[in-house]
């Protein structure tokens, strides 16, 4: 369904959105460094966006030519995200 990848990166929520309409995903760098985590979605999809908390979309992001999507994730940092299906 997707990858996750990067030093510890962890996946700590995978839902569905309060809206119904797509997928919220959460990872979180437990660390005191910066990280990069790289997601690759397995699945169609119309949207990949970073969000807040409360599921409100900030900005579209867009796949590097591997089809993944390469993400800074600073130090005991969660980050959200919101997949339109």
């Amino acid at each position: 369904m997707l990858n996750v990848e990067g030093d510890n990166i962890i996946l700590s929520a995978l839902k569905t959105s309060e809206d119904g309409k797509g997928i919220i995903l959460r990872i979180y760098n437990p660390t005191d460094k910066d990280s990069t985590a790289k997601l690759r979605l397995n699945f169609s999809h119309k949207e990949f966006s970073l969000a807040k908390l409360s599921e409100e979309k900030i900005k579209s992001l867009e796949p590097e030519s591997d089809g993944y999507y390469s993400i800074a994730v600073p130090a005991f940092k969660i980050l959200t995200f919101k997949i339109e299906l």
